[in-house]
């Protein structure tokens, strides 16, 4: 989709297939759409930027209903993002998601895992990247 807009005064979101035609982005796929959003949130902190405002992104499992082709697409994209130096924050609890990011030589923190009763000591791990 090249082009997304919105009519004046509505709050929907429309987007433009190959041909011209339009359709409401509430008619894409889960995962189309999630991608959509992201790309947004990656435009809008980009416009910030060229005006000056730098401001952090945090992303929380924001691949989650991707498929793996789409996901390492995402990675990809983030990693160009922030080597135009913008800062990232990516947290995930999917493994598969955090060793996207390290086979890219970026080593994930591991957070210790809460729950209900434990304590701070926990040995168990969780991930973030």
């Amino acid at each position: 989709y090249h082009h997304l807009w919105t009519p004046l005064g509505r709050k929907h979101l429309y987007v433009d297939e190959e041909g011209g035609e339009s359709r409401p982005a509430e008619q894409l796929s889960g995962g189309t759409r999630e991608q959509m959003f992201l790309a947004i949130r990656l435009a809008m902190v980009k416009a910030f930027a060229n005006n000056n405002v730098e401001l952090p992104m945090v992303l929380d499992d924001v691949t989650v209903n991707f498929d793996e082709q789409r996901s390492e697409a995402a990675v990809e994209t983030m990693m160009e993002f922030t080597r135009e130096g913008q800062q990232l924050l990516v947290f995930t609890s999917h493994l598969h998601y955090a060793q996207m990011f390290q086979k890219r030589n970026i080593e994930p923190v591991f957070l210790p895992l809460r729950t209900p009763g434990s304590s701070a000591e926990s040995t168990e791990e969780r991930r973030a990247g």
